[in-house]
C-alpha cells in the first residue's frame, strides 16, 4: 500500500471530550448569542436618543432666534438693499470730517438713478474736506417706505443733519405704491419685525401681511437664502437667479449703472409712456394715505430736530403741459395741501432736465443725473452746507 507504514493523522475525539465535539487538544468555542439587553439598558439608550433630539431641536431654534440679533452687525441680512446701502453710508460718516454736514435722500428708483452725489462739483461729496451726501433711494418702493426707511435709520442711530424726500405724482395714487408685488408696500421677505407697526397702520390687508410674515419669517434663515446666496456667494447663483442691485451701486449709493443693462426707448416711446401713466393716473382717486404717511414723514423729522426738504422730480415736457387739465389741478391741489398741513419747503425741480435724458419717461439715464444733481447742489445743498453749523 501506498501510505502502509506512515503514521495516522488524530481524527478522533480529544481526550475528555468524548463525541461532544471538538478538535483533539481545542478549547470549546464561546458561544456567539448575546446576552439580551435588560430593562435598564434599554431605557439609557432611550433616553440617550431624546436627549439627542431634543438637544438637535434646541439648536435649530436657537439659530432660527439669533438670525435677528445678528443681523445688527451685518444689516443685508435681512433686507440686502437697504443693508447694503446702510452699511456705506455708515462708511461715509465715519470718514467724513468733523463739522460738515451728512444729507441723505430717500426716495425710490426715480432717486436711486437720478441723484448722482459723485457728479457735484462744487462740494465734492464723500472727498476731503467734503460733506456726505447719501442716495438712499429704494427700487420698487412709493411714500410708505420712505416712511420706513426713515424710522429705520434713526432707530440705527444714524441722525442726518437734513433729509430730501422724493415727490412724485406717482406715489400720490395707491397703485404706484404698490409696485413691490402688487399687494403690500414692501415685499414680504424684506419686512423687519420694526416696519410692523408702520405697515399695518397703512397695509389695508394688514391681518393678511402679519399672517404672510409670521409665516415666512418662521424659518428666516431659509427665508432670506437667496439674498444671503447673492450677497455672500453671488458666483453660486444663477445669472438670471441674481439680484445684486448694490453691485450696480457706488459708494454714494446712486445706482446710474442700473441704466446701462436696458437700452432707451425712443423717444416717441418715452412720450408714449408718460401720455399713459398721465391717463392712468387722471382717472384713478388720489390715495389719501399717501397724504398720511408725508405728514408722518414730517413729524418723524420734527420730533428727531432733523429739517426736511421735499423734492418734486424732473418730468418729461409732456408730463408737465402736455397732461389734462384736470389732472394738473389734482395734483396741484394735492401738494398745496400738503404744504398747508406741513409747512415743509417743496423744491420743483420737474423741469431741470431735457427729455433726451430720459430713459423711459420718468428713470434719468446717467447724462440726466448729472444735471438734475449739480442743479440739487447749486439750489439746496451749497446754500444748507454754508449756513451749517453743527449741533450741540
Amino acid at each position: 500500500m501506498l501510505f502502509q507504514g506512515l503514521p495516522r493523522p488524530v481524527l478522533g475525539w480529544g481526550a475528555g471530550e468524548g463525541r461532544r465535539g471538538g478538535i483533539a487538544g481545542s478549547r470549546p468555542l464561546a458561544s456567539s448569542a448575546r446576552t439580551p439587553p435588560g430593562p435598564s439598558s434599554r431605557a439609557a439608550v432611550s433616553r440617550r436618543g431624546r436627549i439627542a433630539v431634543l438637544s438637535g431641536v434646541l439648536l435649530f431654534l436657537g439659530s432660527q432666534f439669533a438670525f435677528f440679533p445678528l443681523s445688527g452687525p451685518w444689516p443685508p441680512m435681512q433686507d440686502a438693499e437697504y443693508g447694503h446701502k446702510l452699511v456705506n453710508l455708515r462708511k461715509q460718516i465715519r470718514n467724513k470730517p468733523s463739522g460738515r454736514p451728512t444729507v441723505v435722500m430717500f426716495g425710490s428708483s426715480l432717486t436711486g438713478w437720478g441723484l448722482n452725489p459723485a457728479a457735484m462739483t462744487h462740494l465734492a461729496p464723500g472727498g476731503p474736506g467734503g460733506p456726505v451726501v447719501f442716495n438712499f433711494g429704494i427700487n420698487s418702493s412709493g411714500v410708505v417706505v420712505e416712511l420706513v426707511c426713515l424710522k429705520r435709520l434713526l432707530a440705527e442711530g444714524v441722525r442726518p443733519d437734513l433729509v430730501l424726500i422724493e415727490t412724485h405724482p406717482w406715489f400720490l395714487f395707491e397703485g404706484y405704491n404698490h409696485v413691490a408685488d402688487k399687494i403690500h408696500f414692501l415685499p414680504i421677505s424684506r419686512v423687519q419685525p420694526r416696519d410692523l407697526p408702520v405697515l399695518v397702520r397703512y397695509d389695508e390687508k394688514a391681518g393678511r401681511l402679519l399672517g404672510a410674515w409670521a409665516e415666512h419669517h418662521a424659518v428666516p434663515w431659509y427665508a432670506h437664502r437667496h439674498d444671503l446666496q447673492n450677497s455672500l456667494l453671488p458666483k453660486w447663483v444663477r445669472k438670471d437667479q441674481r439680484t445684486g442691485v448694490w453691485d450696480y451701486t457706488d459708494r454714494c449709493g446712486w445706482e446710474g449703472a442700473l441704466a446701462g443693462l436696458s437700452s432707451p426707448l425712443s423717444m416717441p416711446e418715452r412720450v408714449a409712456s408718460a401720455r399713459f401713466h398721465v391717463e392712468a393716473m387722471n382717472n384713478s382717486p388720489l390715495y389719501p394715505d399717501a397724504h398720511r404717511a408725508y405728514r408722518e414723514i414730517v413729524g418723524t423729522c420734527q420730533r428727531a430736530k432733523v429739517p426736511v426738504v421735499f423734492v418734486r422730480m424732473p418730468e418729461m415736457r409732456v408730463m408737465r403741459q402736455d397732461s389734462p387739465q384736470t389732472y394738473k389741478d389734482k395734483i396741484e391741489r394735492c401738494y398745496t395741501d400738503l404744504y398747508h398741513a406741513t409747512g415743509v419747503h417743496f423744491v420743483d425741480a420737474r423741469g431741470w432736465v431735457d427729455d433726451v435724458h430720459f430713459v423711459d419717461g420718468f428713470h434719468l439715464v446717467p447724462e440726466g443725473s448729472v444735471v438734475f444733481s449739480r442743479r440739487l447742489e447749486q439750489e439746496i445743498l451749497i446754500p444748507f452746507v454754508r449756513s451749517f453749523s453743527p449741533p450741540g
